[in-house]
C-alpha cells in the first residue's frame, strides 16, 4: 500500500492546480476539489499501473532491463547494510 500510497500523494503534489487551490482557499473548499480529483487520481494511477504491469508482463527486454537493474541497486543496497551492520 506504500507504493500506491506514495505514487498517489506524488500526483497530488505535481498538480500546480490543486496547489493553487489550496493557496487561494479555505480547506473546506480545498476539501471539495480534493476529494473530487481524488477519485480521477486514483483511477488513473491504476490505469498506468496496469499498463506497465502488462508491458512487464509481455516484453522481455523491458523486464530484462528492469531486472538487471533491480538486482543490482537490491545487491548494493544488502552490500551496504551488511557493511553498516544494519543486517
Amino acid at each position: 500500500m506504500d507504493l500506491v500510497g506514495n505514487q498517489l500523494m506524488g500526483s497530488f503534489l505535481d498538480d500546480s492546480s490543486l496547489k493553487y487551490f489550496a493557496q487561494n482557499n479555505s480547506e473546506e473548499m480545498f476539501s471539495t476539489k480534493f476529494d473530487k480529483d481524488f477519485e480521477t487520481k486514483l483511477v488513473n494511477l491504476y490505469l498506468e499501473n496496469d499498463q506497465l504491469m502488462g508491458i512487464l508482463m509481455h516484453d522481455e527486454g523491458v523486464k530484462k532491463v528492469l531486472r538487471d537493474n533491480m538486482r543490482h541497486v537490491v545487491y548494493r543496497i544488502f552490500r551496504m547494510a551488511e557493511k553498516a551492520g544494519v543486517l
